[in-house]
């Protein structure tokens, strides 16, 4: 899937302006570098030009926001992994818009009886598109030189 909305899941929404989704073979090969953010309950893996689907976050449309719940940041040379997150690393975000996703129908049936229920629900999303990844792997080997090692037998 060449615009991974919603993580590759579903189309973009009809309102949506398609035409801002830049494939990833169109990406310039600089942008190489990828990150897994942990937004709203979810991860997902993100590159510069991205525009992925979270659920609704209290801000407005516009707005540069700063993720920094970084789980992973690789690049075709190297790959830093969090336990869980990593302390240097952020990834820059802007909010383009709020919208809500396509309805999920729930439908309850207990058959030769007439009972049959329709609900429906919409979901509260905010479009991100993801601006850039701030990672300096220097700065994670110094931190980790100036922890303490853990002492054995100590929880």
């Amino acid at each position: 899937d060449a615009h991974n909305v919603s993580g590759g899941l579903c189309s973009p929404p009809m309102h949506l302006n398609v035409s801002k989704i830049v494939p990833a073979v169109m990406r310039p090969a600089a942008k190489a570098m990828y990150a897994v953010v942990h937004v709203t309950g979810h991860q997902h893996k993100v590159t510069p030009g991205d525009l992925i689907q979270t659920e609704k976050l209290l801000c407005d449309v516009g707005v540069t926001i700063r993720l920094k719940k970084v789980m992973l940041v690789a690049t075709p040379e190297w790959t830093s992994v969090g336990r869980p997150l990593l302390a240097n690393a952020n990834v820059l975000a802007s909010v383009e818009e709020h919208a809500r996703s396509q309805k999920v129908v729930v439908f309850k049936k207990k058959r030769r009886k007439g009972y049959r229920r329709w609900q429906g629900h919409r979901q509260d999303m905010t479009h991100l598109r993801i601006l850039d990844i701030e990672y300096d792997p220097e700065l994670e080997v110094e931190a980790a030189d100036e922890a303490p090692a853990p002492q054995p037998g100590s929880s």
